[in-house]
């Protein structure tokens, strides 16, 4: 393949859902990035109604026949795959997900420290670059970095924009019990996730959604759009240079800058709730939003000390509580737990402020896991050991 043939992709990623993004830029290698866009348009628009909202508007009046256009009829080049370093841990090296998955796929590995210190080698490494594609990568970009590629980096981002921009969109959104988030594919520009948005799909919350449920849910979507917005990132390019393209009109919504919120690190600490001060929804939402980590902790009295919640089914209230009390054959409490004995089983529940959580699995300090379904309260000596 000719320079002038091929469009040329490099992929940004260091978590483990945004590996569908990359799987489907390198099976599309060598397929027309326009044919794919339309391909992906049409099975966006027959899928439509999974969405509360598709943004911009002037995505929806986009012609199909815009993506045939002769421009956007290059091969897809998959240039290289930049991901995070590898880490030292316990003396042994390990890598993540996207760069194992690059090694054994024999892709181009580019795995910098700081990316923004290596300028020169990302130049050599990424040359000719068209576009890059970057979700989840864990690392900011400096102007110099975005300056690489003809028509800009595009940014997956887990979130309804300008709402939540940041590294933990997805747990803030499970955290704060939102009824609904979206996927924002956007330009990168010098300011973190502020860049104009070229498409933002706003999906429904299940109250019992989890962070791992989102993530991947979050990461399909982005297997499935990531050409479209190249194609139309393509155009918009090409008009602004002054060539004779059709965009279909469209145009990248701008952001709010005023409605704009930032989303927080997460640490180790944040894994503990308190009981005391928390209430069921809130310790449920804590466990949602921090499943894959840190993981939702608090200080038991029955177990005598720190206890990790690996499966929690919901929450109730009181009342609720009360009326599953009077369909059971009893009601047990040992400390922070409860009890309800019925026909099929057991069922436990930790009581917060307000409400209760129902629990099936948690694990101890030392690592032992502990299975209500076959569980039984006795002395506190006995479930220690």
């Amino acid at each position: 393949m000719t320079l002038k043939n091929t469009f040329n992709i490099a992929f940004f990623g260091s978590s483990t859902f945004v590996l569908p993004i990359l799987k489907d830029i390198q099976l599309h290698s060598r397929s027309m990035l326009g044919e794919l866009a339309k391909k992906q348009w049409t099975s966006l628009l027959e899928s439509k109604e999974n969405f509360i909202d598709i943004l911009p508007n002037s995505l929806l009046e986009l012609e199909e026949s815009i993506f045939d256009q002769s421009v956007l009829q290059k091969k897809i080049n998959l240039t290289c795959v930049v991901t995070q370093s590898d880490k030292e841990i316990r003396g042994k090296t390990v890598s993540n997900v996207i760069a194992n998955y690059a090694r054994e796929a024999s892709l181009p590995l580019y795995t910098p420290f700081k990316i923004n210190d290596e300028l020169e080698i990302f130049d050599k490494i990424a040359s000719n670059l068209d576009i890059a594609i970057v979700a989840s990568f864990g690392q900011l970009l400096s102007n110099d970095v975005l300056a690489t590629s003809r028509y800009g980096f595009l940014n997956w981002h887990p979130s309804k924009l300008p709402l939540y921009r940041g590294s933990t969109p997805m747990q803030t959104c499970l955290i704060n019990d939102d009824p609904d988030t979206a996927l924002s594919w956007i330009d990168m520009n010098e300011y973190m996730d502020a860049g104009d948005i070229y498409m933002q799909l706003q999906v429904d919350l299940d109250k019992d959604t989890t962070f791992d449920e989102l993530a991947s849910q979050m990461g399909d979507l982005g297997e499935k759009t990531w050409a479209i917005v190249a194609a139309l990132r393509v155009l918009e390019g090409m008009k602004s240079e002054g060539k004779d393209v059709d965009n279909g009109m469209f145009v990248a919504k701008r952001q709010d800058y005023g409605q704009s919120t930032k989303t927080s690190l997460i640490h180790k600490e944040d894994r503990m709730v308190n009981l005391a001060t928390h209430t069921a929804k809130q310790v449920y939402n804590h466990y949602r939003a921090y499943s894959y980590y840190p993981g939702t902790w608090y200080k038991s009295a029955y177990f005598n000390q720190e206890v990790k919640l690996i499966l929690v089914k919901g929450c109730i209230s009181q009342g609720e509580f009360s009326h599953c009390v009077s369909k059971s054959k009893g009601l047990g409490e040992q400390d922070e737990w409860y009890v309800l004995n019925h026909l099929k089983g057991q069922k436990v529940y930790l009581k917060c402020k307000e409400g209760y959580v129902e629990v099936e699995k948690i694990c101890l300090v030392s690592g032992k896991s502990i299975d209500f379904k076959g569980f039984i309260f006795e002395s506190k000596e006995e479930a220690i050991a």
